[in-house]
């Protein structure tokens, strides 16, 4: 029943946000753009977040590769170091919000976990319904690149390249760790507390994202950048985070797209600001 209740309340002020294309959380800190980072998630109809998980993953090891949704769908994670999630999931927690999801290593162990946080509505904003065409739907999430800077709960990083995308990972070196977390689970994790991260540090510069749309519990991939959920062609997403940046990417004709245009990716616009 608390779920249902937060599912409901979440549907509702989205449903408001959306019929208004407006921003539909608090207002931010912001006093500029510093240090964020800005995706417009554009869809080919406008986003179901009562039928879908939409997922930002990002690289932050500094290896320059790709997240890929083989990887994710393979439930080894490779190149994963976090993820921004939107949609049934991050309505589990009641919060309008995306939620934030760090993928860690154990020693010894060869399946990677998840940890799970709330994003700080202080350095957050998510707003609805932007898109200014008729093209696509669109989406923008903007966050401090701060809240990806967590350390490990293990002392080691999200799972490293292989390889290939579903090759074994092995554990990086990252910031001094601190505690340990749940195991991964296809249905939403307890909410954890609001990360407070420390800035990226030099050799870590080169982020890399992708985008990719999931079913309600965030198992099985139905479109990822690229050509699609099994493709691993995409190489559009990696980025210093110390140069300014506005890169737009068009997704390329798929041969078997999903059947619902609204869990199919148009393409994304990233803006980094230093």
């Amino acid at each position: 029943m608390l779920r249902r209740a937060s599912l409901l309340l979440f549907l509702l002020a989205i449903g408001l946000a959306v019929a208004c294309g407006r921003q539909v959380t608090p207002n931010p800190t912001f006093s500029n753009l510093a240090g964020t980072l800005e995706i417009k998630f554009r869809t080919n109809a406008l986003a179901n977040f009562m039928q879908y998980n939409y997922f930002i993953a990002v690289n932050t090891s500094g290896n320059g590769q790709e997240p890929y949704a083989v990887g994710f769908q393979n439930r080894q994670f490779s190149n994963f170091s976090y993820a921004v999630v939107q949609g049934v999931n991050s309505a589990a927690t009641g919060s309008v919000l995306p939620i934030l999801l760090q993928y860690y290593l154990i020693p010894n162990v060869q399946q990677p976990r998840t940890q799970q946080f709330n994003l700080n509505p202080a350095t957050t904003q998510l707003q609805l319904n932007t898109a200014t065409t008729s093209a696509y739907s669109e989406f923008i999430v903007i966050f401090a690149r701060s809240q990806l800077s967590l350390p490990s709960p293990t002392g080691t990083s999200g799972p490293t390249p292989s390889a290939s995308p579903s090759g074994k990972p092995t554990p990086t070196p990252t910031p001094s760790p601190t505690g340990t977390g749940p195991t991964p689970t296809p249905t939403p994790l307890p909410s954890g507390p609001t990360p407070v991260a420390s800035p990226t540090i030099p050799s870590q510069s080169t982020w890399c994202i992708n985008l990719f749309i999931t079913d309600a519990n965030g198992v099985n991939v139905y479109d990822a950048l690229g050509l699609g959920a099994q493709d691993h062609s995409f190489n559009q997403g990696c980025f210093d985070v110390n140069t300014p940046l506005d890169r737009v990417y068009r997704q390329p004709l798929e041969v078997a797209p999903p059947p619902d245009p609204s869990s199919q990716l148009y393409g994304f616009e990233l803006i980094n600001t230093p």
